[in-house]
């Protein structure tokens, strides 16, 4: 009889480490935080009780101690996230004899060269709002939330370039394998409601965009909405943009915007063929709003379509059932 299995959704964490640790005697990262570094098998690092296999974790560099000394080896002493690191093992503890009772094996992932600092945290009122500033960062680990993660990755992105499309590729590379706790059933296999959980990112993707996947041009108009929002109109989010939402109907919606009393905005991304992106969009429209409990035609949640052109047929359906439409040119984005 196979085993009961579950799915585990991925957790965020934010590590928080002293000079000592995550500098060399020379005043360099130390090696053991290289990304490049091929072999990290049996090294550990001090985490909550509640970390997995998988979970994500942002290292904050603490300078508030030895400041003269970072200074006078040309290091800036305000504190920032240096690292992306990913949990290789579930805690192991409680271990008694250890300052932190809780370690798990990890791997660093990407090393920012400009880090998101302290000065970020202090500008974002979100952030401002999270345990671990409200605290000084003084504890060894505090979890994130979805929003802070986004949020930081936000920030990130355009200070170090290229880490977007790593990012992007890491969270593909995860969906495309998804891990469970107790994979394998009694035979060493692993078992059909694991199977079916695993595929569910795939089958979203490809109900979506076909057996081909998404095309570039797609692609870069969506990326390019989400990150000029006022392109469309948009000027009050909250939060950052939810690019590829999954609803539990297994649809999923281009871009979703968050704004202030939990109003929202999804959005259908054509090309040059905008009416089947009408009918998205009207049912996304209609999705949200049970999600949130809400009357399908509230105007809490408003939907928009964006194509390079929309015929008058196609904007008379938009006019007709509520949905908003912009066309945006191809040479605005390219």
């Amino acid at each position: 009889m196979p085993q009961k299995t579950k799915t585990y959704e991925t957790k965020y964490w934010l590590w928080v480490t002293r000079p000592e640790h995550w500098l060399d005697k020379n005043g360099n990262d130390s090696s053991f935080l290289n990304p490049k570094k091929k072999n990290y098998k049996g090294e550990e690092w001090s985490c909550s009780k509640e970390t997995k296999k998988g979970d994500f974790v942002f290292l904050w560099r603490s300078k508030s101690e030895l400041r003269n000394y970072l200074e006078s080896m040309g290091i800036r002493s305000g504190s920032d996230i240096g690292y992306l690191i990913r949990a290789e093992s579930r805690a192991d503890g409680p271990r008694k004899k250890e300052k932190y009772p809780y370690w798990c094996n990890y791997k660093p992932l990407y090393k920012f060269e400009n880090p998101v600092t302290i000065e970020d945290f202090r500008k974002n009122l979100i952030l401002q709002n999270s345990v671990a500033y409200k605290v000084n960062f003084i504890r060894n680990s505090f979890p994130l939330s979805k929003e802070e993660w986004d949020i930081i990755n936000q920030i990130a992105s355009p200070k170090n370039p290229g880490y977007k499309t790593f990012l992007e590729n890491l969270l593909r590379s995860k969906l495309e394998k998804v891990s469970f706790e107790g994979q394998q059933d009694q035979k060493g296999g692993i078992s059909s409601i694991q199977q079916q959980e695993a595929e569910k990112p795939k089958e979203r993707f490809v109900r979506k965009y076909g057996s081909r996947g998404e095309g570039m041009e797609h692609k870069k108009l969506k990326n390019w909405v989400a990150e000029n929002p006022g392109s469309i109109g948009i000027l009050d989010i909250n939060g950052p943009p939810r690019e590829e939402y999954g609803f539990i109907s297994g649809d999923t919606a281009d871009i979703l915007f968050k704004h202030e009393n939990n109003k929202f905005t999804v959005v259908e991304i054509e090309t040059n063929n905008p009416e089947p992106g009408f009918y998205q969009a009207l049912k996304y429209k209609i999705l949200k709003c049970a999600e949130v409990g809400i009357d399908i035609n509230s105007s809490d949640v408003k939907a928009i379509l964006v194509a390079w052109s929309i015929p008058e047929t196609t904007q008379k359906l938009c006019n007709r059932y509520n949905v908003e439409f912009r066309e945006i040119k191809r040479n605005e984005y390219n």
